[in-house]
């Protein structure tokens, strides 16, 4: 038999290789090593040099160092390693993730052209911010959307300036609400034509314009836009005069006791502001083309003459704007006001209850205005040194017919009102008071303001489905505004940050002259959203933000990285 050892092939003996993973990694070249850090330096140099261009818009000596720096280091790279490089575009792994990047540059592209094309041709527009901070006012809306003409806004303004971008995007939104509206921005260091053209003589000005007829506006602000937009669509300036002679507050005066910040805002509305001086005409009378008279805080008997003629003014369907001096020998005008239904108080007010930054009983502050076209969104008026009115109350309503409002019962309605907790300090002899509160002083709530409206008749009761009864346009329009106090209006107190009481004579006139389209448009406020939080609270914020959720990610990480290990 033959032997089966000697016929069976013999078994290649079984050679143990080496383990892939013991194998030592091989040594970089120094060169290769070099370009890649180099490489590194290479890409954050162009960022940074880009970068800086952007930011500054200047490629000066900085920006042109990075970006020279950063390509040297990129083109060494390349060059030390193009083998490797060109041996890598074989590879399927590089094909594929070449077709994603130029995919995705695709997808980043078309995002930035939508943008581009949504930011010069808006269709939709949302303002998200609680105060519509980035949208314009109702009566800008109202305006804009009524306008019958073409309006052209043209900007001159240079894109260094600080308020570019945001006047930009104003106009920009005044061009959205109506295809009546241009707009057209012009550097007037590069257009020079232009700048002839409209004969610029300021910096950083719009130039509103209709037709032949233009107004300049400078600072950008809506509310001085929309008045120059008024302004060229209706024609003539609507004249407001401001009396003199008794100690007013001076309309073209600069220091904290004048009324300059009001004269300026009425010019800013496109008002014509002047004062006026009765007692030098032969035959005292107010001028037929005063839209409205202002009698800031006189402090000085009025001559009777003079009296007269105001007092004939007002009935004959004049608008007055009367702020009262607190001193206590100063005219309060009663032959006017009392047959109206407001009768001054004599006194000083005091308001312990007036809760506002100067917590100051004798300088009352209204918080919330009563309801009225003048007071509405006005909040934290301050009146120092302050009277009180005496507002008269109707009689009883007439019996209307079902499903009709009653008829008003007062000829006056109430604007500002103090808390409960005020009074009426009694003056002496000497000007001042006791600061005390008694039984026999005037307790509150007390009218500081009010208006009165004679220009409609007093609504009759219509049966319902009838038409209310048309206004007989011979009636008086009389309507007058009256303050209990005039230092509220002074540039002092307005540049004290009390904003509000500057818009509360800019929304009376406004009412006065029967301009509701431009009841002033308030500042939009920055919504800074704060987090009150007690000691504990910030305590515990800290632990957690600095202590506990860290120590969690480095537990979490140390536990993964023991799991591996094992």
């Amino acid at each position: 038999m033959p032997d089966d050892k000697a016929t069976k092939p013999d078994k290649p003996e079984r050679v143990m290789g080496e383990d892939p993973r013991l194998r030592r990694p091989e040594q970089l070249p120094i060169a290769v090593l070099l370009s890649m850090i180099a490489g590194l330096l290479g890409g954050l140099s162009l960022i940074v040099g880009l970068l800086w261009w952007l930011v500054t818009k200047t490629f000066g000596l900085g920006p042109k160092a990075f970006v020279i720096v950063g390509a040297v280091c990129i083109i060494y790279y390349l060059v030390v390693n193009a083998s490797n490089i060109f041996g890598s575009f074989r590879q399927r792994r590089l094909v594929t993730g070449a077709n994603t990047i130029v995919f995705a540059i695709m997808i980043f592209g078309v995002i930035v052209l939508l943008n581009v094309m949504a930011v010069r041709h808006p269709f939709f527009r949302y303002d998200s911010t609680e105060s519509k901070r980035f949208s314009l006012s109702d009566q800008t809306l109202q305006i804009i959307k009524g306008l019958n003409e073409d309006i052209k806004l043209v900007a001159f303004m240079t894109p260094e300036y600080l308020r570019y971008a945001e006047i930009r995007s104003r106009l920009d939104d005044y061009s959205a609400v109506s295809p009546r509206v241009k707009v057209e921005f012009y550097d007037p260091k590069i257009r020079k034509d232009k700048v002839d053209e409209y004969n610029v003589t300021m910096p950083n000005c719009i130039i509103v314009s209709a037709g032949d007829k233009k107004e300049t506006v400078t600072g950008g602000e809506e509310e001085r836009i929309t008045s120059a937009i008024l302004a060229i669509t209706t024609g003539e300036k609507t004249k407001i005069y401001f009396l003199a002679g008794h100690g007013e507050l001076d309309p073209d005066g600069y220091e904290a006791e004048s009324a300059g910040m009001i004269k300026d805002a009425l010019e800013s509305q496109q008002y014509a502001v002047e004062t006026l001086t009765i007692m030098n005409q032969d035959t005292p009378a107010v001028p037929s083309d005063a839209a409205a008279v202002v009698i800031a805080g006189a402090q000085h008997p009025v001559p009777e003459a003079e009296m007269k003629a105001l007092e004939k003014y007002a009935d004959q369907g004049g608008k007055l704007f009367i702020a009262l001096a607190p001193n206590p020998t100063a005219p309060d005008f009663e032959s006017i006001l009392k047959p109206r239904g407001v009768s001054p108080l004599k006194g000083k007010l005091i308001d312990p209850d007036a809760n506002h930054h100067w917590q100051a009983p004798t300088i009352p502050a209204v918080l919330a205005p009563e309801q009225h076209q003048i007071t509405e969104k006005l909040e934290l008026l301050v009146l120092p040194t302050a009277r009180a009115l005496e507002i008269e109350e109707g009689p009883e309503p007439p019996p209307s017919y079902p499903g009709t409002p009653p008829p008003p019962t007062q000829k006056a309605a109430p604007l500002l009102k103090t808390s409960a907790e005020a009074w009426l300090d009694e003056i002496g002899e000497d000007g001042k008071g006791n600061g005390i509160k008694d039984g026999s002083e005037t307790t509150g709530p007390l009218a500081l303001a009010a208006a009165i409206d004679e220009s409609k008749k007093d609504p009759a009761a219509t049966p319902p489905g009838m038409p209310p009864p048309e206004d007989d346009e011979d009636a008086p329009g009389t309507r007058i505004v009256v303050v209990a106090g005039s230092q509220f209006m002074t540039r002092g107190i307005i540049d004290a940050g009390v904003w509000a009481n500057g818009y509360f004579v800019l929304n009376s006139i406004n009412w006065l002259v029967s301009n509701e389209k431009l009841i002033s448009i308030p500042p939009k406020e920055v919504d800074t959203p704060y987090l009150a939080m007690t000691g504990a609270q910030k305590a515990i914020a800290a632990v957690l933000t600095l202590f506990i959720v860290p120590g969690l990610v480095i537990l979490a990480g140390g536990f993964v990285w023991w799991r591996r290990r094992r």
